[in-house]
């Protein structure tokens, strides 16, 4: 598995472990050398604390992928809600949800209520080498049937969707324009998602391919923009 995140840390300890995560601030540690019984430790030990996410964990190479701070992770996964609204609207709500996923915790994970696999991935973030590289395991991992990658560049005021489908790659700039005196967030296209593949089932006759309009997707940019200068 090829992660191009930073140097790996060796894990030695559990309490080593909680030292390195605890002082660390908004960033992703990669750990080698973390066999079943001690990720099965740290799942037991972490409980409920919603800062620290084990984004993956690879049991086979003893890896495991760590976020810490999740502040602008979850503000660029609230496009999940995006996506939710727009599949209530069209009334298919009841039969989609979040799912857990036993291989690692994404940001977000959903599909219809009728499967025990998610048909939708969001992983959100800085880095777009480290993003595809998740994106790329989940996919090797047979995890998702779409994925869509968040990738926050605030120094430039841009954030890039990429959607993954099969070998199909979409790519969706949402940025920053200065309209006279007040910013504004223009988004490259709409962001769509074939039906079928999402449901896994044809639609019916009311039913129809779920799509995020890119003003939908600019008033999204702009909340993100403008909660994290508060």
């Amino acid at each position: 598995m090829s992660v191009p995140y930073c140097e790996m840390d060796c894990f030695t300890t559990t309490q080593a472990f909680w030292e390195r995560v605890v002082a660390a601030r908004d960033e992703v540690i990669v750990f080698r050398d973390v066999c079943r019984d001690d990720y099965n430790a740290l799942l037991k030990d972490r409980g409920a604390n919603c800062r620290i996410r084990f984004r993956r964990y690879d049991a086979e190479n003893q890896i495991l992928v760590v976020v810490v701070g999740r502040e602008v992770y979850e503000k660029l996964g609230r496009l999940s809600l995006e996506i939710i609204r727009v599949v209530r609207d069209m009334g298919v709500w009841n039969c989609w949800h979040y799912i857990e996923v036993p291989q690692g915790e994404p940001d977000t994970a959903m599909g219809p209520d009728y499967q025990d696999r998610p048909t939708l991935i969001i992983e959100a973030g800085t880095s777009l080498a480290a993003l595809r590289s998740d994106m790329e395991w989940w996919f090797a991992n047979d995890q998702t049937e779409i994925g869509v990658l968040v990738r926050l560049d605030s120094h430039a005021q841009t954030i890039l969707l990429e959607k993954w489908e099969g070998d199909t790659r979409d790519t969706i700039t949402i940025h920053e324009k200065m309209e006279g005196e007040e910013k504004e967030y223009v988004a490259s296209g709409d962001l769509h998602f074939a039906f079928d593949t999402l449901f896994r089932r044809r639609p019916n006759p009311l039913e129809g391919d779920i799509v995020v309009p890119a003003e939908r997707l600019e008033r999204w940019a702009a909340r993100v923009f403008n909660e994290m200068r508060q």
